[in-house]
């Protein structure tokens, strides 16, 4: 990956990440102290998160080898999709289940931006009414994440092209960003494997591999 596309990558990531707390800065004109209180906080997460974000960058611009901690997946991932929809509305579900072993030593930076990346573009694609579902297992030194949603599907020339183009989907615009992109270099940086299970009239799925170290 050259230094354009990294750039590119962490410039989309840090733009997403920002984007609740920019939706929460206009709620705050808002005369309501619970409500302003409310999103004051969601701003200072979205901020710690961006910062850490660009932390984890600056930490792998001057090492070749991923970075790990020991943390609990189920909250990385609850987080994620907090960042990707932080307004659900009462027509969206989401779904977030986990089984196995939690407190596991892995890149959970690199983890927060796959799954915000693939949700927030599931939700571009079913808009505020559907399921958005991530599963995770973690066994015996494998970590798998399932991502599902219940819209329309992927179109043929979004397929064939999704892990090599340089654009995301977007229910407003058939153009494809660098979130897919980013995610699939991340995990085959982290030696992992990620698939697009099927796509069709009943919904998306994509999975994610992952090896890891359970807590010592």
């Amino acid at each position: 990956m050259t230094n354009r596309d990294q750039v590119a990558a962490l410039a989309h990531d840090i733009r997403n990440m920002l984007a609740p707390a920019l939706l929460s800065a206009e709620y705050l004109s808002r005369d309501d102290k619970e409500f302003r209180q409310k999103h004051t906080n969601r701003i200072f997460f979205a901020i710690d998160r961006t910062v850490a974000l660009c932390q984890v960058a600056l930490d792998n611009a001057t090492t070749q080898n991923a970075g790990g901690s020991v943390a609990d997946i189920s909250d990385t991932i609850r987080e994620a999709v907090t960042l990707a929809v932080p307004n659900p509305s009462d027509t969206l579900r989401l779904e977030c289940r986990h089984d196995g072993d939690r407190a596991i030593f892995v890149d959970h930076s690199a983890i927060l931006r796959m799954i915000f990346n693939l949700v927030r573009n599931a939700h571009e694609a079913i808009g505020d009414g559907g399921v958005i579902g991530v599963k995770a297992s973690a066994r015996d030194g494998m970590l798998r994440m399932d991502i599902v949603d219940t819209g329309n599907g992927l179109p043929d020339h979004v397929v064939n092209d999704l892990f090599s183009c340089s654009y995301a989907p977007s229910r407003k615009r058939r153009r494809m960003g660098t979130g897919l992109p980013s995610t699939a270099r991340s995990i085959k940086r982290l030696k992992g494997d990620f698939l697009l299970e099927n796509t069709g009239p009943d919904g998306t799925h994509f999975s994610i591999t992952l090896p890891y170290l359970k807590q010592l």
